[in-house]
Formats: structure tokens, sequence, C-alpha cells
């Protein structure tokens, strides 16, 4: 009986070594991502050593923006009058960050900053819920997903008018928004 107990207090006494290392990996991890974050905000030009600032979305590009069309297309004609819960939308935060609807689903996804064109507008993978819905509202909201994974810029011209025209590497227009409140 003794022998159960000693086994048995060996391992609660393992168990809570494997925790303690545990919480010490996740802290030590923790640090690390603390630390290396501010060490992120410029990073060094390598041709004279000195610090670049670091890529900022354009702050005319903040804030919610409802599609209007796509590749040319209404988006309200192509949805035929469907009941949608929501518009597909896209909503830009100042630290690059996306979310909206998507007509069915709701999505969210962040820029890519590292491309240092001014214009540059590339989506990071998108996340979406997987509701189902009517199968026009869906085609919409898969073409709608994919046009923003195939964004390469913006048309920064169309912004002063409260309109964002996502275009694609062949520079055509394949996105359009205006500007909501």
């Amino acid at each position: 009986m003794n022998h159960r107990l000693s086994r048995l207090s060996d391992r609660l006494s393992n168990r809570l070594v494997d925790r303690a290392a545990i919480s010490t990996v996740a802290l030590t991890l923790l640090l690390m991502v603390i630390g290396v974050i501010p060490g992120c905000v410029a990073a060094e030009r390598p041709e004279t050593g000195t610090l670049a600032p670091s890529p900022v979305v354009n702050p005319q590009l903040i804030g919610p923006w409802s599609l209007r069309d796509m590749r040319g297309e209404a988006v309200i004609e192509r949805i035929g009058g469907s009941d949608v819960g929501e518009m597909p939308s896209l909503t830009i935060a100042e630290d690059g960050s996306l979310s909206g609807a998507g007509g069915v689903n709701r999505w969210n996804a962040s820029l890519n900053l590292s491309h240092n064109l001014e214009n540059a507008f590339r989506v990071n993978a998108i996340a979406a819920t997987r509701r189902a819905g009517p199968p026009r509202l869906m085609a919409v909201e898969r073409d709608f997903f994919e046009a923003l994974n195939e964004a390469s810029h913006f048309d920064e011209d169309r912004l002063g008018e409260g309109r964002l025209i996502l275009m694609n590497e062949d520079h055509e227009p394949i996105l359009g928004f205006t500007r909501t409140e």
C-alpha cells in the first residue's frame, strides 16, 4: 500500500514540476513578446544603418467602407434583391486590422504593411464565421473574399471623393467602396 502511495505521490509531484515548467516557458515567451514588439516599431536601413519609420496605414483609409461594386458590377444587382442582413463591408483600423461583413458572415484580417508602396493594399489571411446563407449571397461573399485577396493597391486619387477603389496587379479595379459613417 505504501508503495502505491509513494508512486502516486511521485506522479503528482512530476505533474506539478511539469506545470511549473510550462508556466515558466509561457512567462518567458510573454516577456520575449513584450520585449520584441517595441523593437519592431522601426527597421534598420542596411545602407545607412539608420532607423526607417514603421509602415503606417494611410489616414484616409481608416474607417468604415461599404462595398458598391465588384469587378464593375453593382453588388446590389448581383445580390438580386435578396434579403441581406448586412451589405459586404470593410472597416480599416489605424493598426491595419480589417473587419467587416461578407453578406452572410462576419470577417477579419489585417493589412500586410511590409510593402513600402504608399498605395499598397495587400490583405493577410481572412478569417470568417461559417454561417450558411442563400446561394446567391454565398457566391457574392466568396467573390468578395477572393477579390480582397487579389487586391494589390488602391487608387489614391479617389479617396478624396469618399471612394476606395482596390485594384489588382494589372491595375484593374476589382472592388469599389464608398465611405460610410
